[in-house]
């Protein structure tokens, strides 16, 4: 799964082939793309808002700080964003890291896990946003209902193959199928 991502988000290169994100290589795409994988992608000995003024002015984001302020009081971090990411909860660098992947408003979307670790309230916040979105999006989640409310596709994962891919309205099907397989972790479209 997370090389998938990692290979689609442009951070790994394939050995073989060519990966292609709407009939361009993802080279050309990776400034459409929003990423969040874990906490890896933000820097810790930063604040929040410089994180994501630093992220913005990569993206060339104009109106930054609006931006910026926007996606913490969305995201209920704003007390925090003035504050050194190494000293914020778990949850609190989720919102964050999810905030980067969002702040230059991407045409594509590559999530990993977004709502581990948060709240209800938040989760089902950011979900709402989530669904929202006119984007595409590829979604990895642990949760059944998070994979159900927002996903339009679910594609099953094993020992990194894709064994199916299948409309949402088939997502008990895929779910038996990943009992059958054994897997702990379901990956979703």
């Amino acid at each position: 799964k997370t090389t998938l991502i990692k290979l689609l988000a442009g951070i790994l290169y394939p050995t073989s082939g060519e990966i292609k994100i709407f009939q361009r290589p993802v080279d050309e795409q990776k400034i459409n793309i929003g990423l969040m994988l874990g906490y890896g992608l933000i820097y810790y000995r930063m604040t929040g808002y410089d994180n994501l003024k630093y992220f913005a002015r990569i993206y060339r984001v104009k109106d930054f700080d609006s931006r910026i302020m926007e996606l913490a009081e969305l995201f209920d971090f704003k007390d925090y964003l003035y504050d050194y990411v190494e000293n914020y909860s778990l949850g609190t660098k989720s919102k964050l890291t999810l905030a980067r992947a969002l702040i230059h408003d991407p045409e594509i979307l590559i999530l990993d896990e977004p709502t581990l670790g948060l709240d209800i309230n938040v989760s089902e916040k950011i979900r709402k946003y989530i669904k929202g979105l006119d984007k595409t999006i590829l979604l990895t989640t642990h949760y059944e209902k998070e994979a159900q409310e927002l996903c339009d596709r679910i594609a099953l994962m094993s020992e990194g193959r894709l064994v199916k891919l299948e409309q949402k309205e088939k997502f008990d099907e895929v779910i038996n199928s990943f009992t059958k397989l054994g897997e702990k972790h379901v990956s979703v479209k």
